[in-house]
């Protein structure tokens, strides 16, 4: 069964593997948290692959973060803070409606309400892309 899983979930990552890069490289290259972009980047699955097998690989579920932000912060923010950061920085590509879909639970687990009183007293750093850092 677990191989069955993992040959499931590589077919599944082969899919979206394109459009998930192709995402990234039409982003500011810099970390939504702490706005470096001297580091290297990674994409964050907001609502995990565990809980969403099949349906992680989204534009509305992505955030673009440096390894330390990702590591330390992001892995266990709450959502509506990661949300927050999904709507400030990617706004093209936010979807309350949509992420609820991928993360497959009731429509008032995060509400839009939740999303702006996590983020009201965050304040985002300017994005810092590599190649327009001063040295």
């Amino acid at each position: 069964m677990r191989a069955r899983l993992h040959s499931a979930a590589n077919r599944y990552y082969l899919k979206i593997k394109g459009e998930r890069q192709a995402w990234k490289i039409e982003q500011v290259q810099a970390c939504w948290w702490c706005g470096r972009g001297d580091q290297p980047l990674e994409i964050h699955e907001i609502c995990r692959k565990s809980q969403a097998q099949g349906r992680w690989g989204s534009r509305a579920n992505y955030a673009l973060l440096c390894h330390g932000c990702h590591a330390d912060h992001f892995d266990t923010m709450p959502y509506a803070l990661q949300l927050f950061v999904k709507r400030a920085r990617n706004p093209d590509d936010f979807s309350l409606k949509e992420w609820i879909t991928i993360r497959n639970r009731g429509p008032l687990e995060v509400t839009m309400e939740d999303i702006l009183e996590a983020g009201r007293n965050i304040s985002l750093p300017a994005l810092r892309p590599k190649n327009s850092l001063k040295f």
